[in-house]
């Protein structure tokens, strides 16, 4: 499984070996740490102009990105840097 995100902090929190100090993400930061770990889930950060999620989201966010990779059926995004 892939999670595309542009959240660097949670990219950073899953590569990091300190303690999340929000006690709300401790749980949820450890479950994703334990996917990684297990090979069941891979992280992407992404610049916010590259989440194609956006579009669903956020009001005024440009579909561009997102019809191109359902045109295309590939991510531009990831193939340009892995």
């Amino acid at each position: 499984m892939v999670a595309i995100v542009d959240n660097r902090s949670l990219v950073e929190a899953i590569g990091s070996t300190s303690q999340v100090t929000e006690k709300k993400l401790v749980r949820d930061i450890c479950s994703i740490k334990d996917m990684v770990s297990y090979d069941n889930l891979t992280v992407y950060w992404v610049p916010t102009g590259q989440q194609l999620a956006d579009i669903m989201t956020k009001a005024g966010a440009n579909p561009g990105n997102l019809i191109q990779a359902l045109s295309k059926g590939q991510l531009q995004w990831l193939e340009k840097h892995f």
